[in-house]
Protein backbone atom coordinates (compact mmCIF):
# COMPACT_ATOMS: atom_id res chain seq x y z
CA UNK A 1 0.00 0.00 0.00
CA UNK A 2 1.26 3.23 -0.99
CA UNK A 3 1.70 5.64 1.54
CA UNK A 4 0.69 9.67 1.65
CA UNK A 5 4.00 11.25 1.98
CA UNK A 6 4.87 12.69 5.46
CA UNK A 7 6.88 16.08 4.99
CA UNK A 8 8.28 17.75 7.80
CA UNK A 9 7.23 21.27 8.99
CA UNK A 10 10.55 22.39 7.84
CA UNK A 11 9.70 21.11 4.19
CA UNK A 12 10.21 23.90 1.35
CA UNK A 13 6.39 23.44 0.40
CA UNK A 14 5.06 24.35 4.45
CA UNK A 15 7.64 27.00 3.91
CA UNK A 16 6.35 28.48 0.87
CA UNK A 17 2.65 28.34 2.20
CA UNK A 18 3.54 30.20 5.56
CA UNK A 19 5.60 32.81 3.69
CA UNK A 20 2.34 33.58 1.22
CA UNK A 21 0.33 34.28 4.56
CA UNK A 22 2.59 36.51 5.99
CA UNK A 23 2.88 38.52 2.73
CA UNK A 24 -0.81 38.93 3.11
CA UNK A 25 -1.32 39.85 6.45
CA UNK A 26 1.65 42.57 5.21
CA UNK A 27 -0.28 43.61 2.57
CA UNK A 28 -3.59 43.93 4.49
CA UNK A 29 -2.17 45.84 6.91
CA UNK A 30 -0.47 48.11 4.86
CA UNK A 31 -3.65 49.18 2.83
CA UNK A 32 -5.08 49.49 5.96
CA UNK A 33 -2.61 51.85 7.36
CA UNK A 34 -2.89 53.69 3.84
CA UNK A 35 -6.60 53.80 3.89
CA UNK A 36 -6.32 55.37 7.58
CA UNK A 37 -4.03 57.76 6.61
CA UNK A 38 -6.08 58.77 3.73
CA UNK A 39 -9.13 59.36 6.07
CA UNK A 40 -7.21 61.12 8.46
CA UNK A 41 -5.67 63.50 6.06
CA UNK A 42 -9.54 63.98 4.21
CA UNK A 43 -10.81 64.66 8.20
CA UNK A 44 -8.20 67.03 8.75
CA UNK A 45 -8.69 68.79 5.47
CA UNK A 46 -12.80 68.90 6.24
CA UNK A 47 -12.08 70.20 9.75
CA UNK A 48 -9.41 73.08 8.00
CA UNK A 49 -12.27 73.80 5.74
CA UNK A 50 -15.38 74.19 8.13
CA UNK A 51 -13.07 75.76 10.71
CA UNK A 52 -12.95 79.71 10.71
CA UNK A 53 -10.64 81.68 8.41
CA UNK A 54 -7.45 83.24 10.29
CA UNK A 55 -9.16 86.40 8.86
CA UNK A 56 -12.32 85.96 9.73
CA UNK A 57 -14.41 89.90 9.90
CA UNK A 58 -14.91 90.77 13.11
CA UNK A 59 -17.59 93.03 14.23
CA UNK A 60 -18.29 93.65 10.38
CA UNK A 61 -21.56 93.86 9.14
CA UNK A 62 -22.43 90.59 6.71
CA UNK A 63 -25.26 91.51 4.90
CA UNK A 64 -27.45 88.29 3.87
CA UNK A 65 -29.66 89.75 0.71
CA UNK A 66 -33.57 89.14 0.50
CA UNK A 67 -33.92 86.52 -2.44
CA UNK A 68 -30.06 85.14 -3.02
CA UNK A 69 -29.38 81.99 -3.65
CA UNK A 70 -27.51 79.77 -1.01
CA UNK A 71 -25.46 79.70 -3.95
CA UNK A 72 -24.93 83.59 -4.54
CA UNK A 73 -24.59 83.78 -0.40
CA UNK A 74 -21.77 80.75 -0.73
CA UNK A 75 -19.69 83.02 -2.73
CA UNK A 76 -20.16 86.15 -1.01
CA UNK A 77 -19.34 84.86 2.42
CA UNK A 78 -16.05 83.08 0.91
CA UNK A 79 -15.19 86.85 -0.45
CA UNK A 80 -15.91 88.16 3.12
CA UNK A 81 -13.41 85.06 4.57
CA UNK A 82 -16.33 84.17 6.51
CA UNK A 83 -15.86 80.88 4.80
CA UNK A 84 -12.95 79.11 3.49
CA UNK A 85 -14.60 76.63 1.01
CA UNK A 86 -17.87 78.37 -0.68
CA UNK A 87 -18.69 74.89 -2.06
CA UNK A 88 -18.52 72.86 1.17
CA UNK A 89 -20.18 75.81 2.90
CA UNK A 90 -22.91 75.03 0.03
CA UNK A 91 -22.85 71.44 0.67
CA UNK A 92 -23.39 71.53 4.44
CA UNK A 93 -26.55 73.60 4.15
CA UNK A 94 -27.83 71.88 1.20
CA UNK A 95 -27.79 68.67 2.97
CA UNK A 96 -28.95 69.76 6.25
CA UNK A 97 -32.31 70.34 4.61
CA UNK A 98 -32.04 74.14 5.80
CA UNK A 99 -31.67 75.81 2.40
CA UNK A 100 -35.06 77.87 2.15
CA UNK A 101 -34.49 78.75 6.28
CA UNK A 102 -31.71 81.33 5.45
CA UNK A 103 -32.88 84.32 7.20
CA UNK A 104 -32.25 87.41 5.79
CA UNK A 105 -30.65 90.42 7.15
CA UNK A 106 -27.44 92.19 8.83
CA UNK A 107 -24.95 90.04 10.82
CA UNK A 108 -22.45 90.74 12.88
CA UNK A 109 -19.82 88.39 14.52
CA UNK A 110 -18.29 89.25 17.53
CA UNK A 111 -16.08 86.23 17.44
CA UNK A 112 -14.34 83.80 14.37
CA UNK A 113 -17.23 80.51 13.98
CA UNK A 114 -16.90 77.58 12.17
CA UNK A 115 -18.96 77.02 8.74
CA UNK A 116 -21.39 74.87 11.29
CA UNK A 117 -21.78 77.49 13.65
CA UNK A 118 -22.18 80.16 11.21
CA UNK A 119 -24.89 77.77 9.01
CA UNK A 120 -26.91 77.74 12.61
CA UNK A 121 -26.94 81.60 13.00
CA UNK A 122 -28.42 81.83 9.66
CA UNK A 123 -31.29 79.50 10.00
CA UNK A 124 -31.77 81.06 13.57
CA UNK A 125 -31.79 84.54 11.97
CA UNK A 126 -29.84 84.75 15.26
CA UNK A 127 -28.25 88.26 14.08
CA UNK A 128 -25.78 89.17 16.39
CA UNK A 129 -27.58 92.61 16.83
CA UNK A 130 -29.97 93.48 18.97
CA UNK A 131 -33.08 93.52 16.54
CA UNK A 132 -35.63 96.13 17.06
CA UNK A 133 -39.07 94.95 16.94
CA UNK A 134 -41.66 96.98 14.85
CA UNK A 135 -45.05 96.26 14.44
CA UNK A 136 -47.24 98.05 11.68
CA UNK A 137 -50.90 98.29 11.87
CA UNK A 138 -53.49 97.16 9.45
CA UNK A 139 -54.67 99.66 7.87
CA UNK A 140 -51.37 102.11 8.54
CA UNK A 141 -50.19 104.27 5.34
CA UNK A 142 -46.71 104.80 4.15
CA UNK A 143 -46.39 108.14 6.05
CA UNK A 144 -48.01 105.86 8.97
CA UNK A 145 -45.13 103.56 8.44
CA UNK A 146 -42.48 106.15 8.43
CA UNK A 147 -43.55 107.93 11.65
CA UNK A 148 -43.25 104.42 13.49
CA UNK A 149 -39.75 103.80 12.62
CA UNK A 150 -38.73 107.44 13.56
CA UNK A 151 -40.39 106.64 16.37
CA UNK A 152 -38.07 103.48 17.29
CA UNK A 153 -34.83 105.35 16.72
CA UNK A 154 -34.18 104.94 12.96
CA UNK A 155 -32.80 108.73 12.02
CA UNK A 156 -33.07 109.17 7.89
CA UNK A 157 -35.56 107.02 7.10
CA UNK A 158 -38.37 107.57 4.59
CA UNK A 159 -40.00 104.97 2.39
CA UNK A 160 -40.94 106.89 -0.40
CA UNK A 161 -44.82 106.32 -1.42
CA UNK A 162 -44.43 106.50 -5.26
CA UNK A 163 -45.35 102.45 -6.16
CA UNK A 164 -44.85 101.02 -2.73
CA UNK A 165 -48.45 102.20 -1.09
CA UNK A 166 -50.50 98.81 -0.41
CA UNK A 167 -47.95 96.78 -0.74
CA UNK A 168 -45.82 97.04 2.36
CA UNK A 169 -47.66 94.02 4.30
CA UNK A 170 -48.74 94.87 7.93
CA UNK A 171 -47.12 92.66 9.92
CA UNK A 172 -44.45 92.55 12.92
CA UNK A 173 -40.84 92.48 12.21
CA UNK A 174 -37.38 92.13 13.36
CA UNK A 175 -34.66 94.80 11.71
CA UNK A 176 -31.38 95.40 12.70
CA UNK A 177 -31.00 99.01 14.35
CA UNK A 178 -29.46 99.98 10.58
CA UNK A 179 -31.81 98.93 8.03
CA UNK A 180 -33.07 101.15 5.35
CA UNK A 181 -36.05 102.33 4.28
CA UNK A 182 -35.24 100.30 0.84
CA UNK A 183 -34.62 97.25 3.40
CA UNK A 184 -37.60 97.79 5.18
CA UNK A 185 -39.63 98.45 1.95
CA UNK A 186 -38.31 95.40 0.04
CA UNK A 187 -39.06 92.87 3.61
CA UNK A 188 -42.76 94.35 3.61
CA UNK A 189 -43.52 93.61 -0.01
CA UNK A 190 -41.47 90.29 -0.23
CA UNK A 191 -43.94 89.70 3.04
CA UNK A 192 -47.28 90.55 1.07
CA UNK A 193 -46.01 87.83 -2.00
CA UNK A 194 -45.70 85.20 0.68
CA UNK A 195 -49.20 85.80 1.78
CA UNK A 196 -50.80 85.84 -1.72
CA UNK A 197 -51.00 81.48 -1.52
CA UNK A 198 -51.47 79.57 -4.86
CA UNK A 199 -55.05 79.08 -4.24
CA UNK A 200 -55.26 82.96 -3.75
CA UNK A 201 -53.47 84.17 -6.55
CA UNK A 202 -56.00 81.64 -8.54
CA UNK A 203 -59.18 82.96 -7.33
CA UNK A 204 -57.42 86.54 -8.55
CA UNK A 205 -56.99 85.21 -11.82
CA UNK A 206 -60.62 83.47 -11.73
CA UNK A 207 -62.38 87.24 -10.51
CA UNK A 208 -60.75 89.04 -13.52
CA UNK A 209 -59.26 92.23 -11.33
CA UNK A 210 -55.85 92.72 -11.54
CA UNK A 211 -53.52 92.63 -8.87
CA UNK A 212 -53.44 96.32 -7.78
CA UNK A 213 -57.50 97.00 -8.78
CA UNK A 214 -57.88 93.63 -5.70
CA UNK A 215 -54.99 95.76 -3.38
CA UNK A 216 -57.03 98.93 -3.84
CA UNK A 217 -60.46 97.72 -3.10
CA UNK A 218 -58.78 95.62 -0.33
CA UNK A 219 -57.38 99.27 1.30
CA UNK A 220 -60.51 100.55 0.95
CA UNK A 221 -62.35 97.76 2.88
CA UNK A 222 -59.66 98.02 5.61
CA UNK A 223 -60.89 101.50 6.13
CA UNK A 224 -64.24 101.56 5.33
CA UNK A 225 -64.85 98.51 8.46
CA UNK A 226 -62.97 96.39 10.94
CA UNK A 227 -65.29 93.15 10.90
CA UNK A 228 -64.31 90.22 8.67
CA UNK A 229 -68.49 89.92 7.57
CA UNK A 230 -69.01 93.70 7.23
CA UNK A 231 -66.19 93.78 4.95
CA UNK A 232 -67.39 90.68 2.61
CA UNK A 233 -70.96 92.41 2.29
CA UNK A 234 -69.04 95.92 1.74
CA UNK A 235 -66.59 94.65 -0.99
CA UNK A 236 -69.72 92.91 -2.46
CA UNK A 237 -71.18 96.28 -2.53
CA UNK A 238 -68.78 98.64 -3.69
CA UNK A 239 -67.88 95.59 -7.08
CA UNK A 240 -71.51 95.94 -7.69
CA UNK A 241 -70.86 99.73 -8.26
CA UNK A 242 -67.84 99.73 -9.91
CA UNK A 243 -68.89 96.75 -12.47
CA UNK A 244 -72.25 99.22 -13.26
CA UNK A 245 -69.92 102.02 -13.65
CA UNK A 246 -71.38 103.90 -10.09
CA UNK A 247 -69.44 106.42 -7.94
CA UNK A 248 -68.22 104.41 -5.58
CA UNK A 249 -68.71 107.35 -2.92
CA UNK A 250 -65.95 106.04 -0.30
CA UNK A 251 -65.59 108.59 2.75
CA UNK A 252 -61.92 106.75 3.47
CA UNK A 253 -60.37 107.88 0.13
CA UNK A 254 -60.56 112.02 1.69
CA UNK A 255 -58.69 111.34 4.67
CA UNK A 256 -55.61 109.62 2.53
CA UNK A 257 -56.58 112.54 0.07
CA UNK A 258 -56.70 115.58 2.29
CA UNK A 259 -56.25 114.53 5.63
CA UNK A 260 -60.50 114.54 7.02
CA UNK A 261 -62.50 112.05 7.81
CA UNK A 262 -66.05 111.00 7.25
CA UNK A 263 -67.37 113.55 10.05
CA UNK A 264 -65.38 116.37 9.02
CA UNK A 265 -66.00 116.72 5.27
CA UNK A 266 -67.85 119.72 3.96
CA UNK A 267 -69.81 120.03 0.71
CA UNK A 268 -66.77 122.23 -0.83
CA UNK A 269 -64.23 118.73 0.08
CA UNK A 270 -66.39 116.98 -1.92
CA UNK A 271 -66.12 118.98 -4.88
CA UNK A 272 -62.38 118.67 -4.98
CA UNK A 273 -60.44 117.69 -7.54
CA UNK A 274 -58.52 115.03 -7.13
CA UNK A 275 -58.25 111.38 -8.35
CA UNK A 276 -58.72 110.28 -4.84
CA UNK A 277 -62.31 111.70 -4.81
CA UNK A 278 -64.82 109.08 -5.57
CA UNK A 279 -67.58 111.27 -5.27
CA UNK A 280 -66.41 113.38 -8.40
CA UNK A 281 -64.45 110.28 -10.66
CA UNK A 282 -65.87 106.62 -11.38
CA UNK A 283 -64.07 103.88 -10.76
CA UNK A 284 -61.29 103.26 -7.75
CA UNK A 285 -59.04 105.53 -6.95
CA UNK A 286 -55.43 105.31 -8.78
CA UNK A 287 -53.40 103.67 -5.50
CA UNK A 288 -54.18 101.75 -2.70
CA UNK A 289 -55.19 104.53 0.28
CA UNK A 290 -53.25 102.29 2.65
CA UNK A 291 -51.62 98.97 3.12
CA UNK A 292 -54.64 96.61 3.75
CA UNK A 293 -54.07 93.05 6.01
CA UNK A 294 -54.91 90.01 4.85
CA UNK A 295 -58.42 89.74 5.99
CA UNK A 296 -59.53 93.36 3.67
CA UNK A 297 -57.57 91.34 1.13
CA UNK A 298 -59.61 87.92 0.98
CA UNK A 299 -62.31 89.50 1.46
CA UNK A 300 -61.67 91.64 -1.62
CA UNK A 301 -61.01 88.60 -3.43
CA UNK A 302 -63.94 86.86 -1.84
CA UNK A 303 -66.90 89.24 -2.05
CA UNK A 304 -70.33 88.66 -0.46
CA UNK A 305 -73.39 89.23 -3.18
CA UNK A 306 -75.83 91.26 -1.33
CA UNK A 307 -78.87 93.04 -2.01
CA UNK A 308 -77.65 96.55 -0.85
CA UNK A 309 -76.26 99.28 -2.70
CA UNK A 310 -75.52 101.05 0.10
CA UNK A 311 -73.93 101.94 3.40
CA UNK A 312 -72.98 103.81 6.35
CA UNK A 313 -70.79 103.57 9.39
CA UNK A 314 -71.78 105.41 12.76
CA UNK A 315 -69.28 106.96 15.11
CA UNK A 316 -69.26 103.40 16.91
CA UNK A 317 -68.78 101.52 13.66
CA UNK A 318 -71.59 99.97 13.32
CA UNK A 319 -72.43 99.52 9.91
CA UNK A 320 -75.60 100.14 8.76
CA UNK A 321 -76.98 99.03 4.95
CA UNK A 322 -79.70 100.04 2.13
CA UNK A 323 -80.93 98.42 -0.77
CA UNK A 324 -82.28 101.63 -2.00
CA UNK A 325 -81.04 105.55 -1.74
CA UNK A 326 -84.66 106.24 0.02
CA UNK A 327 -83.14 103.37 2.63
CA UNK A 328 -79.92 104.88 2.56
CA UNK A 329 -81.23 108.60 3.52
CA UNK A 330 -83.38 106.90 6.09
CA UNK A 331 -80.35 105.22 7.89
CA UNK A 332 -78.32 108.56 7.20
CA UNK A 333 -80.71 110.37 9.40
CA UNK A 334 -81.28 108.12 11.64
CA UNK A 335 -77.70 107.21 12.28
CA UNK A 336 -75.23 110.17 11.62
CA UNK A 337 -77.09 112.60 13.86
Amino acid sequence: MNKEPNFPLSSPFASQAGGQDDISRYRNALVFKIALSLASIIFLLLVYLISAPFDFPINKIITVQEGATLKETAVYFKQERLVRSSNLFDILIRYSGHEKEIKAGKYVFSRPISSVGLTRRLIKGDYGVSAVKITIPEGSTVKNINKIFAAKGFENFEIKEEGVEGYLFPDTYFFSPDATAEEAAARMTENLRNKITPDLEKAILESKRTFLQILTMASLIEKEAAKTEDRRIISGILWKRFDKKMLLQVDAAFVYAIGKNTYELTAEDLKIDSPYNTYKYIGLPPTPICNPGLDAISAAIFPETPPYWYYLSDKEGNIYYGKTFEEHKINKAKHLK
